[in-house]
């Protein structure tokens, strides 16, 4: 958006939300809800990881194995090993284990 009077110089930023990365967003998912990897600000939250190319809408996936559990993340004990209670991927929770989540 570009906005000026008549006869000004105009400013012009991108427009978040809109499903377009461009100029200084560093993500655009096509939303302006936060708690999704993409903050209505357009700026990667914690724990997340965004992708996509520029003019294009934004990818966001929680990063496994941070200690973070965001997102569709099942469990997140901090590492991407199985057998320890939380799948790889942290996907779920295996087989005989309990996980809480943590207070950060």
């Amino acid at each position: 958006t570009c906005n000026a009077p008549a006869g000004a110089r105009s400013t012009c930023s991108a427009v978040c939300g809109d499903g377009k990365r461009l100029g200084a967003e560093a993500c655009d998912d096509g939303n302006v809800a936060g708690g999704d990897g993409c903050s209505a600000s357009c700026s990667i939250e914690t724990a997340w990881t965004c992708s996509g190319t520029e003019g294009d809408r934004s990818t966001c996936k929680p990063i496994c194995g941070d200690s973070m559990r965001v997102g569709s993340e099942a469990c997140d004990d901090g590492n991407t090993k199985s057998g320890d209670g939380c799948a790889a991927d942290c996907s779920a929770t295996e087989d005989g284990f309990s996980c809480t989540t943590q207070p950060g």
